[in-house]
């Protein structure tokens, strides 16, 4: 979330735009950016950013989805099933989470 009264919209959406990055969303006062891509981008973006006024950030890292293209598969059988414990078993009624699904080989 950047800060951006209405006269500097234009500065921040051309900047964006050269980055294809996107406005997800606009405020009185401020814009919400989603930009990806390699590192070097974000960060030059961001300290193109700082003159503005940066309000909030979030960045996830490198993540890894599989396209439909991709062999599915390499992925290793299928995912573990949910077991939920019958109300009626000794200790906690709660069910338990459910366990995590390993990413697909990179």
């Amino acid at each position: 979330r950047i800060h951006c009264p209405p006269e500097k919209r234009g500065e921040i959406r051309h900047l964006t735009e050269v980055f294809r990055g996107s406005i997800v969303d606009v405020g009185a006062k401020s814009v919400l950016v989603q930009l990806t891509g390699p590192e070097d981008k974000i960060e030059s973006f961001i300290e193109l950013c700082r003159p503005y006024g940066i309000k909030q950030l979030c960045r996830t890292g490198v993540i890894a989805i599989p396209r439909d293209t991709q062999r599915n598969d390499l992925v290793a059988g299928p995912p573990p099933t949910r077991r939920v414990r019958a109300r009626s078993a000794v200790g906690s009624s709660a069910a338990k989470p459910e366990p995590a699904v390993p990413l697909p080989p990179s």
